[in-house]
Formats: C-alpha cells, structure tokens, sequence
C-alpha cells in the first residue's frame, strides 16, 4: 500500500485531486480508527478515508511527467480494430474505468473517441462515451 502523508496531494476516484490536510485517529463504535483526512478545493469538501481501506477504494499518488507522457503517447496511438461484441467490449472499458490505472483509462478514452469519429460505435457504445468524455460537452 502506497504511504500517505500530510499535505500531500492525492487523486480520490470519485472526487478528483484532493489534497491530505491530516492523519486523524477516531474511535468509531468502540474500535479506533486511523483516517486520512481529505480536502476537494473544487467542490470544497472533507472526506474522511481509513487509512487500511485506501488502496482498495482506488486512492493514489499524483501521476509521474513519465507517466504523463505514457498516456499522451497512448493517446496518439491508433485505435486496434477488434470484432469482439460490445457487450464483451463494455465491460473491458468499464473494468479498465474502474481499475483506477490512468494509462488503462487513456486506453478507453483514445479506443472510444476513435470509434466515434469513424461511426462504428452501437448505441449502448456511445451512451459510454457520452457518459464519460472528459472535453466539458454535454
């Protein structure tokens, strides 16, 4: 498990970037509880996260310029064509969505916006990309 530490900022999956304002004990029924104490500038909110249970809801350290670049590099590449169902396909994007792994994203993203521009997407394809395109448009 990756150690965090006071001030520091984080990526929280469902909230963004946050930064952590502290590390708190609290004694929550009966059991003592050791918590990361969050802060969301953007949405101004505080959320508390155990420290053991971190890792699995999926929060991580900022991203590395080397690892930047992986993406943009894999953002350029060429989208593989595949005849695997989209039923098969949905939930590949969705289990690399979930995974949190900024590259695997990056994946879904280039594999999406390709497909869209070149027409081949099915509908529940495109409710996916609707849903989670990252350019602001409704």
């Amino acid at each position: 498990m990756p150690g965090f530490s006071a001030n520091e900022f984080v990526v929280y999956p469902t909230h963004g970037v946050g930064q952590v304002i502290a590390i708190e004990v609290q004694t929550v029924a009966g059991a003592s509880l050791e918590l990361f104490v969050l802060y969301f500038p953007k949405s101004k909110m505080t959320l508390r996260v155990p420290t053991q249970k971190a890792e699995s809801v999926g929060m991580r350290k900022l991203s590395s310029p080397t690892v930047i670049q992986h993406v943009r590099q894999t953002l350029l590449q060429a989208a593989p064509r595949t005849r695997t169902s989209w039923l098969r396909l949905g939930k590949e994007y969705e289990a690399k969505i979930k995974s949190g792994n900024i590259i695997a994203i990056a994946e879904v993203v280039r594999d999406l916006c390709r497909r869209s521009v070149n027409s081949e997407q099915s509908y529940s394809e495109s409710q996916l990309y609707q849903r989670d395109r990252c350019d602001g448009s409704p």
